[in-house]
């Protein structure tokens, strides 16, 4: 008998070590991976990226007048934070089942997040103590079903690689806050300011190529 088809199996579980590529990060997961029959099976899991970010800037702008130029320096720290992922659950459809390859079809509810916060305090130049530090906060959350068709390759008896693609029907809510404070300690002189948005709706959307290492026992 083939690999794959002693592997595939009823009462078969396996843990899925998954990576999923994006535009300027990359997320990581787990999912574990239990086999109804030979032909089918149930996957839950998650992605999740975190990013996060410290540092410094400074700015020489120059102002001229009657009296002559004056070169002025502008210091800046900026921070940011982020993170994003996906929990899911998906049922499993091998279309074909060869020795050591195999074609599936998954389909599942998922629900995913991405939650991100960038702040910028900028410092007067002398001889002004005044400072200001603004703020920007994002939440966007969705969930929907997930529609996937993918490959698996058992290498060895035990392990597999695997790759899936495909769309997703999302429900989305998103939520911007906008913050600016500004005082100068100098005069006790301060000022605030904020702005909040929403807004929701529906999408569909291509998923990012997944990537799997699946151990089975």
């Amino acid at each position: 008998m083939g690999a794959s088809e002693d592997i595939h199996r009823d009462g078969t579980w396996a843990l899925e070590f998954q990576l999923q590529p994006l535009s300027g990060s990359t997320r990581y997961g787990l999912a574990t991976k239990y086999h109804l029959s030979d032909r089918s099976a149930a996957r839950f899991g998650f992605l999740i990226a975190l990013e996060t970010s410290d540092g410094g800037a400074s700015s020489l702008v120059d102002q001229g007048g009657s009296s002559g130029s004056t070169t002025i320096t502008n210091q800046y720290e900026v921070s940011g934070d982020q993170h994003s992922g996906s929990v899911f659950m998906h049922f499993v459809r091998y279309a074909t089942i060869g020795n050591h390859f195999g074609l599936s079809l998954d389909a599942g509810p998922v629900f995913g997040w991405n939650w991100a916060e960038a702040s910028q305090t900028t410092f007067a130049p002398p001889p002004s103590s005044a400072e200001r530090t603004s703020t920007a906060k994002t939440i966007q959350k969705n969930y929907g079903l997930d529609f996937q068709g993918g490959f698996e390759w058992n290498f060895t008896r035990r392990l597999a690689l695997a790759g899936r693609y495909g769309f997703t029907l999302l429900r989305n809510e998103y939520s911007l806050s906008y913050t600016s404070d500004q005082y100068d300690p100098t005069t006790g002189i301060g000022s605030h300011y904020g702005n909040e948005q929403t807004s929701d709706g529906y999408s569909i959307e291509t998923t990012s190529s997944v990537f799997s290492l699946i151990a089975y026992w």
